[in-house]
């Protein structure tokens, strides 16, 4: 390539890159200008969609253009498409008429916030697509080493024997801690009756012991993906066995009682720890295997949460999600746009009834990175009066449910920011959300390690839960792992 070609091809480069930011940027401010003069018919509905299915396709396009082999086992398309689910579809078949379920009608509080929350929740996706799109921009460079190179795993610790013994050694510790989980919940007879709830119902033995059993079993896969050899080519079967089979039958084990009670999160979870890193590094994951992945996995998670508590047989179950297929106020992603309701709820209640706690449960569930230090902090004594809102998801389980705590209700991203800072905190989060991820597909893409590639599948997993929880939730245990597994590597391995 001559010079001139070089510097028209660069110029191209950049300009459908800056096109891109400016897109961005024009849905950004449409957004603001719609809640500005408060839209309340079904453009409020209709636009942000469209943007959202704009923005999708501008990052699709730019990765195509840098890379002809996309992958789809990232957390920008596994994240937009369970966000649009979550707060785009409840609305869309509410305004279109859709027969709905008595509990979609339900938690909907607010009939008439409907466009306002829908806006709200364009103005964030925006704010996470420009965000991530910065992050490109900026080291856009360092991209262009990875489309450049098929080997860029560089952590592999050729310490076989070494990290078989430690991992084992965890696993004794995984099964003690599991079996004393069991015991605080009411003995050994829990593992095929184990009790899904709120979380704030459990004993706090029960929950320690929990987050103590999941720091162990991420410090095992840690180890376990230390040592597989990401640059030798192998298929999925190939994949599978290069892993400790004790130790995976052991996994499979400790899921039992959580797949049986239709905890889905938990199984999703670990199941994805162990998938997700072949897709991320051996073999991307193509769009068509993808949609069948997705239609499998909705189907399946549906499935398992209208069984749960045995009110339903699996045929029954299964007879009525094909019948529902026809009406898409009925299909199996419902279970999770109905979490819409809590950022419905938190629209209508806040700051009307409830005062915003301005960052105060934020740095609630902050300081509960370290255990008890909440009690040494005194956060709850500044909540005697009931003021604040700490838990959105007992909150919102406490309003829909009546006061019954036995099933969780759950919570929303958008929800729980919207309880702390109102909706100016959203985009501000959001941008925050989307430089994260902006770098982490950076950073798995030019230097990726164990544990940039056990982060990035565990992101993979969180873009879905997020939706339905808190931006905070689940990563005192992550941060945990990554600690100790320091030390173990620093005290028990040394890089080949």
């Amino acid at each position: 390539m001559n010079k001139e070609n070089f510097y028209r091809a660069n110029f191209h480069n950049k300009f459908f890159d800056y096109i891109i930011l400016f897109a961005h940027l024009a849905f950004l401010f449409l957004t603001l200008f719609f809640l500005i003069i408060k839209i309340t018919d079904s453009i409020a509905i209709l636009t942000p969609i469209l943007f959202a299915f704009s923005e999708l396709i501008f990052w699709y396009l730019r990765e195509r253009k840098y890379n002809k082999k996309i992958n789809w086992m990232h957390p920008v398309p596994i994240f937009v498409i369970s966000y649009c689910i979550t707060f785009y579809q409840l609305p869309l078949c509410y305004y279109a008429g859709y027969e709905l379920s008595f509990y979609s009608i339900y938690v909907i509080f607010s009939p008439e916030n409907i466009p306002y929350c829908v806006l709200i929740a364009a103005l964030g996706l925006s704010s996470f697509f420009l965000a991530e799109h910065l992050v490109f921009l900026m080291r856009k460079g360092q991209e262009k080493k990875y489309y450049n190179s098929d080997k860029n795993y560089i952590d592999t610790i050729k310490k076989g024997r070494q990290i078989t013994f430690l991992s084992r050694t965890l696993l004794l510790f995984i099964i003690l801690i599991f079996l004393l989980f069991l015991k605080s919940l009411g003995g050994l007879e829990v593992f095929f009756k184990y009790p899904y709830s709120d979380a704030s119902m459990m004993p706090i033995a029960s929950l320690y012991y929990q987050l103590a059993l999941f720091i162990l079993i991420y410090n095992v896969i840690l180890l376990q993906l230390s040592k597989i050899n990401f640059n030798q080519k192998k298929n999925f079967i190939g994949y599978i066995l290069s892993w400790d089979g004790l130790i995976i039958l052991t996994l499979i084990i400790i899921m039992i009682p959580f797949i049986l009670s239709g905890d889905r999160g938990t199984y999703l979870q670990l199941g994805m720890l162990l998938i997700a890193p072949y897709f991320i590094i051996i073999k991307p994951l193509r769009f068509k295997e993808a949609i069948i992945i997705f239609i499998i996995m909705v189907f399946f998670l549906s499935l398992i949460g209208e069984i749960r508590g045995g009110k339903i047989s699996i045929n029954e179950a299964f007879s009525s999600k094909i019948k529902q297929l026809s009406n898409p106020g009925k299909w199996p992603t419902l279970e999770l746009a109905n979490s819409f309701g809590t950022f419905n709820i938190a629209t209508y209640l806040f700051p009307k009834v409830y005062r915003y706690n301005y960052g105060l449960g934020i740095l609630f569930r902050v300081a509960g990175f370290i255990p008890f230090f909440n009690r040494f902090m005194g956060l709850e004594k500044i909540n005697i009066g009931k003021e604040y809102v700490y838990n959105s998801s007992s909150f919102f389980t406490y309003i829909i449910n009546r006061g019954n705590m036995t099933s969780g209700a759950g919570t929303s991203c958008l929800a729980d920011i919207y309880i702390e800072f109102g909706p100016w905190g959203i985009p501000i989060i959001f941008f925050l959300w989307g430089l994260f991820i902006g770098w982490i597909s950076i950073k798995i893409r030019t230097k990726a390690t164990t544990n940039t590639v056990f982060l990035y599948s565990y992101l993979a997993y969180f873009s879905i839960y997020v939706n339905r929880s808190s931006f905070l939730f689940g990563w005192n245990a992550i941060l945990w792992a990554f600690l100790i597994y320091f030390i173990i590597k620093k005290i028990f391995l040394v890089k080949y």
